[in-house]
């Protein structure tokens, strides 16, 4: 579910998404780590 946050923050940043997706990112930042690191490698 992280990556997918990612990519929707990416392709449609909306105000009331952000603040979501800076509390999760809080409460699981390593989880939150893994998913970028898979959304950068799909990107790739």
């Amino acid at each position: 579910e992280q990556h997918i946050s990612l990519r929707l923050k990416e392709e449609a940043p909306s105000p009331p998404s952000a603040p979501k997706a800076e509390i999760r990112l809080k409460e699981f930042p390593e989880q939150f780590a893994y998913g970028t690191v898979t959304l950068l490698l799909s990107t790739m």
